[in-house]
């Protein structure tokens, strides 16, 4: 009943996408905190020093 096969709701190629559609999200929004941490984005549009 549980592991890699199917569920009730979804088949093993649905959640396999879900995961891999929430971990690119993650990915992604962690780059963004370290981004942010280390003071390496973008500089914003308003000031009038970029």
């Amino acid at each position: 009943m549980f592991g890699c096969g199917a569920s009730y709701g979804h088949s093993g190629a649905e959640r396999a996408h879900t995961y891999k559609t929430i971990m690119s999200k993650e990915w992604r929004m962690a780059k963004d905190d370290f981004d942010n941490f280390m003071l390496m984005d973008r500089p914003s549009r308003l000031s009038r020093w970029h």
